[in-house]
């Protein structure tokens, strides 16, 4: 296994800092497995960050290497794309995460050709977690399995709170990998 990390960035003061790029390879016979690279900045007076993130995995390069044993991955790939940015005590998060051609087992249920599309965007602050946006879509096989959205505000003190869940075309495509376990 190999890893390969690089970075270059600048402080002014140890106040500032402009992280203009990062990135780190992990690679297992010269075959990748992870790579993730990005940017970001911050400063200490104002409280104010911006942080890009690009990730790339090969599931069945990757599991192994973390020690996921209750993993049997023969395809598979993660992509995610990500920015968080805080400014003074409120932080969001926003992004996509793509899973395709996953084929495998987890704990002994199978996966064949599973795939799913996100995308997330939440702002906290010290009072709620506000979700903007957290969306998806589901296949399996390359069938549509059906969408999902979800948005609301989730209270961080003792105040109602509210969450709204949409579905849409959901079908056995989509439900099969994750009910079949609880059915058997």
């Amino acid at each position: 296994t190999t890893m390969s990390l690089k970075a270059r960035g600048q402080a002014t003061n140890l106040k500032q800092f402009n992280l203009s790029s990062y990135g780190l390879e992990v690679a297992k016979s010269n075959q990748k497995a992870l790579s993730f690279s990005g940017s970001g900045t911050y400063d200490t007076e104002s409280a104010k960050a911006d942080l890009q993130l690009a990730l790339k995995a090969s599931l069945p390069r990757l599991l192994p290497l973390v020690g996921q044993t209750n993993f049997a991955v023969s395809s598979g790939t993660a992509e995610l794309n990500a920015r968080v940015t805080q400014a003074g005590l409120a932080q969001t998060v926003t992004g996509t995460l793509a899973v395709t051609n996953f084929t495998g087992g987890v704990s002994g249920d199978a996966f064949t050709d599973f795939s799913t599309a996100m995308a997330l965007d939440v702002n906290k602050t010290p009072e709620q977690i506000e979700i903007r946006e957290a969306s998806g879509t589901l296949a399996e096989n390359r069938k549509a399995g059906g969408s999902f959205d979800v948005s609301g505000n989730y209270s961080l003190k003792n105040t109602p709170s509210q969450l709204n869940l949409k579905l849409a075309g959901i079908n056995e495509n989509g439900l099969r990998p994750i009910l079949a376990p609880m059915l058997a």
